[in-house]
């Protein structure tokens, strides 16, 4: 591995740890990938730290292939942005759900 992916490995690690933190369900699939729902059988998004070419290649975390979410150097952002867009996608049923 070399410093670039350590790097991108670490903001990964940091931001799936805060997402396990707020009971979310996180899978590796990579040093820099992960894929990341609101609970079994719900749908998941793909998570990826990855250098942004137009922004000097500073490291930031995207959705999918192409939905940049922010900077990697602020996780809390972007678990912000995954919890919003699980829910979203996940609507929960009826009244006394728990919220995600």
């Amino acid at each position: 591995m070399t410093g670039n992916d350590e790097r991108g490995a670490a903001h990964t690690a940091a931001l799936a740890g805060m997402a396990r933190g707020h009971g979310l369900t996180v899978s590796e699939l990579s040093g820099t990938r992960f894929r990341v729902s609101s609970g079994p059988e719900t749908r998941a998004w793909e998570i990826h730290a990855r250098p942004r070419p137009d922004d000097g290649d500073r490291w930031w975390f995207c959705r999918g292939s192409a939905a940049w979410l922010c900077e990697a150097d602020n996780p809390a952002d972007a678990l912000m942005q995954i919890k919003g867009a699980l829910h979203q996608v996940n609507p929960h049923e009826g009244p006394g759900s728990p919220p995600t």
